[in-house]
């Protein structure tokens, strides 16, 4: 590993806004929607699922997926503390939801994972791909697996890696607990990151200390590889325990969050080469005015080229970061941060956010906070408190990011309370916001490969590609062959008369031409 980076001048600099730049409050007329509720049966019985810890993502065809921690068949998981099921893969469409797996109890020598809670990603195959965080026994740090769809309409569920832990130094080494989503690099191989696991020698009390981990592997489970391991215990120019997954930013590198690490031990913002394998701490909390601390959510690169995320809350009652912040950074040196504390809003709705922030096609930011509310803060700071959810949805735990689906409406998960069936509570909720947004534009982020001949297939890689009608190459005027995978992939073929530069893609939002080039030889 390359040794760590410290700027010392980027560790601190920043600016918190709080108070002066909330103006409570709608900015248009706005619909809530609960679309799903997990409900028991009359036997409190959780079949569907219970506890959405992730957020959705949406499929071509304008379904949505999602995880739920507990639910689905819960003979098949007598685990006293999952006493509702070991978790589930839900697709929802229109409001017919539809268990898609369901996860077993873990066996000693299985493969199969429980409790999933890291969300999922659909890759350019077309298949699901996800982390659970426990199982299978005897050790319970959890895997990674694989969902594609049969031509029945069943899925096939495949494990592609079981975690093993830090093993106690000894080989091989490898993390433990994954808790955030995965993402796919423009080498096409999956990144993900483990709360838990991996190895750093220490003199003392413990020796050998688990501090999480970067990793990655092919769709197919083979060339898996620990790229990092963390050690923000011991060393202050490093983080520990990322709860987060990591977000693809400019120049091909990661950037992501940890929860603890730094020079107050209250969680780090950091950068990581996948090729040279170094990581550098970009920020470093303070726990207090200016940036608060313990961020817990993923990253969002703005249309401002900064990033945008969440701290949870500052170390201080009496601080203005005590109740959380939206924070902007810049990915590049000096890394000027610019945090917005919610100490001026209702603190008993507006507090403690779990998740991180989405920019929607209103170019505002949209986020949940722990304490059960909905909210937007434009690109200047100002929030607008949207309200809490409504009582017919999941009412309390919303800690996933929201998702701007193709419709330009907003979804989100709560992962508890709700309405009562049968005597009993349910477990969570999906819920969708209408706000009449315009539906998101494409954003074409890469290609693979980056040289493509004539008659090649290529990935193109970005955002909002559902209900793509054309695909048009430089040198060419008619749409070429293609196949939307997922809402973040499209296969096209390359078109005769093509030549080297961007690509259109039109979408019901508009045509988009692509800031990246695709090179013809």
């Amino acid at each position: 590993m390359s040794s760590l980076p410290k700027n010392p001048a980027a560790q601190f600099a920043g600016t918190l806004l709080a108070a002066s730049l909330i103006a409570p409050g709608m900015v248009r007329a706005q619909t809530q929607t609960a679309l799903y509720n997990f409900a028991p049966n009359a036997t409190d019985e959780y079949l569907k699922g219970a506890g959405p810890q992730d957020e959705v993502i949406e499929a071509p065809d304008g379904s949505f997926y999602t995880t739920t921690q507990q639910g689905g068949d819960s003979s098949a998981c007598p685990i006293s503390s999952y006493p509702h099921g070991c978790g589930t893969v839900v697709r929802l469409k229109g409001t017919i939801l539809k268990v898609i797996a369901s996860f077993p109890a873990p066996v000693t020598g299985g493969v199969d994972g429980y409790s999933p809670v890291g969300g999922l990603v659909q890759g350019p195959d077309g298949a699901l791909y996800g982390t659970t965080s426990g199982g299978p026994a005897p050790n319970n740090f959890g895997t990674v697996f694989k969902l594609v769809e049969q031509p029945n309409g069943s899925w096939n569920q495949t494990t592609l890696h079981v975690f093993t832990g830090g093993n106690e130094c000894v080989a091989p080494i490898d993390g433990a607990i994954p808790v955030g989503r995965l993402t796919f690099g423009p080498d096409g191989l999956l990144y993900g990151t483990t709360e838990t696991g991996g190895c750093v020698v220490e003199s003392g009390d413990n020796p050998y200390n688990n501090q999480g981990t970067i990793f990655r592997l092919a769709m197919d489970g083979t060339a898996y590889q620990v790229l990092w391991l963390f050690n923000g215990y011991y060393d202050t120019a490093d983080g520990a325990v990322p709860q987060a997954g990591l977000t693809l930013g400019p120049g091909g590198l990661f950037f992501g969050t940890t929860h603890y690490g730094g020079l107050a031990d209250t969680g780090t913002v950091f950068k990581f080469d996948p090729v040279g394998l170094g990581l550098t701490v970009i920020h470093s909390f303070s726990g207090l005015s200016p940036d608060g601390g313990v961020p817990l959510g993923a990253l969002t690169v703005g249309s401002d080229g900064l990033l945008w995320s969440t701290t949870f809350a500052g170390t201080n009652g009496g601080d203005p970061t005590y109740y959380g912040t939206v924070f902007k950074i810049s990915p590049t040196s000096p890394y000027a941060m610019t945090s917005y504390g919610f100490a001026g809003l209702d603190n008993e709705e507006y507090s403690m956010p779990k998740a991180g922030v989405i920019q929607a096609s209103d170019g505002n930011y949209y986020g949940t906070t722990g304490s059960g509310s909905f909210y937007s803060i434009t690109q200047s700071g100002v929030f607008s408190e949207l309200g809490a959810y409504p009582t017919t949805l999941a009412t309390t735990s919303p800690i996933a990011i929201p998702l701007q689906g193709s419709s330009g409406d907003i979804y989100t998960t709560t992962s508890d309370g709700g309405p009562t069936s049968f005597g009993n509570s349910d477990i969570g909720g999906i819920y969708a916001y209408s706000a009449s947004l315009a539906k998101p534009k494409p954003v074409v982020s890469w290609f693979l490969p980056t040289n493509a001949p004539v008659g090649a297939s290529v990935v193109i890689a970005g955002a909002n590609f559902v209900k793509t009608s054309k695909v048009i190459f430089k040198g060419t005027t008619s749409s070429a062959a293609f196949t939307v995978n997922a809402s973040g992939f499209i296969t096209a073929v390359v078109p005769a008369g093509a030549v080297t530069g961007p690509v259109k893609i039109t979408t019901p939002a508009g045509r988009v031409t692509s800031r990246v080039i695709l090179t013809v030889p």
